[in-house]
């Protein structure tokens, strides 16, 4: 029994974090565009905000319905995930992204070798990059146990 629930919870951290990945990739999108547009790193929080923001919709519909498969949400799952998503986005979200871009040695470090390697990636761009990884890494592991733990914790695994 114990073996098959690790199974079990191996296969769902594993879906979880292929959804994560689709998801993160469209928060990117959202993100790097936003960023683009406001052109100024030092307020890469507004940028992380928007991304974060289309894409709790993304994550809602896709972990619901392929990770802890949902056919029906309740209510209490959809007030929760979407309070805890808008408050990760404007408290974890902002708080990394601000720490994270504290990182500039690391930033220059990757610019200076992707210049070397000839990347046609401008320093801006590296730093954004880097810092929005680093953010969506660290979010990503907290947001596995909290939807697990809390969000979609009445659900049956199967």
């Amino acid at each position: 029994m114990e073996k098959k629930e690790k199974k079990s919870g191996v296969k769902k951290f594993g879906g979880f974090f292929i959804l994560g990945v689709i998801t993160t990739l469209i928060e990117l999108v959202f993100y790097t565009i936003s960023a683009r547009i406001i052109n100024n790193n030092d307020i890469l929080w507004i940028s992380a905000l928007i991304g974060g923001l289309i894409g709790t919709v993304f994550a809602f519909i896709l972990n619901s319905r392929l990770i802890w498969k949902n056919s029906k949400v309740a209510k209490r799952e959809i007030i929760i995930f979407f309070v805890y998503n808008i408050g990760k986005t404007f408290t974890l979200k902002t708080f990394f992204t601000w720490v994270f871009g504290f990182l500039k040695p690391v930033y220059e470090f990757a610019f200076s070798f992707s210049s070397n390697i000839g990347l046609p990636f401008d320093y801006e761009f590296i730093e954004s990059t880097g810092v929005f990884a680093f953010t969506a890494l660290v979010c990503m592991m907290i947001t596995y146990f909290t939807y697990d733990r809390i969000v979609f914790k009445n659900k049956k695994d199967d």
